[in-house]
């Protein structure tokens, strides 16, 4: 709730809720390259680079972790049943102690934010390869590449993970999402 002043010659006050609408957009193309630039075709129509995309779908922009969440009735997106798959996965793995949710100065050891990187980084790139992204030395393969290094580096370093490890889990995401997204069923190769 958000007091808000009046100019004084209305000489009142007014009490404004706030709240959320969520973004809601038609997702109906996809991008043909990576230039955006419109050019215009010889007969005069205006060529902007999208394609129509047969999976149209509506974006809340809420979430698929948000609603979960809320649904599921957890105070963190990490403590739905998208996650907890993945960090049983960690904790057989790894041997380290089980998850306990703690952020912050309350996870002294840093496992706890170990298992969130390592969650997250394998949904992030298990997604990204089956959209035929790669890890390269430049561009958005750079960003993949680092993501990758820095998962490997949080398995290895915080939970003492065996080379590999972190590879055993596109296993679990890809039970977890295949339903639901079944490109990341398809071998990227």
């Amino acid at each position: 709730m958000r007091l808000l002043r009046i100019p004084s010659k209305f000489h009142c006050f007014i009490i404004s809720y706030i709240i959320p609408v969520p973004l809601t957009l038609l997702i109906r193309f996809h991008v043909m390259s990576e230039n955006y630039v419109a050019i215009r075709d010889p007969d005069g129509t205006l060529d902007t680079g999208f394609l129509p995309n047969k999976d149209s779908h509506c974006d809340c922009g809420m979430g698929l972790e948000r609603l979960l969440s809320v649904m599921q009735g957890k105070s963190s997106n990490y403590d739905t049943d998208l996650f907890m798959p993945i960090f049983d996965a960690i904790q057989k793995a790894t041997g380290a102690r089980v998850y306990t949710g703690k952020v912050g100065k309350d996870d002294e050891d840093g496992i706890d934010m170990a298992y969130r990187v390592l969650a997250d980084h394998a949904r992030t790139l298990t997604i990204a390869l089956s959209d035929g992204g790669r890890p390269d030395n430049v561009g958005r393969g750079y960003v993949l590449r680092r993501i990758l290094r820095r998962a490997v580096r949080y398995a290895t370093e915080k939970l003492g993970a065996k080379p590999g490890m972190f590879a055993s889990l596109i296993d679990t995401v890809v039970e977890l999402l295949g339903e639901a997204f079944p490109e990341v069923t398809k071998d990227p190769c």
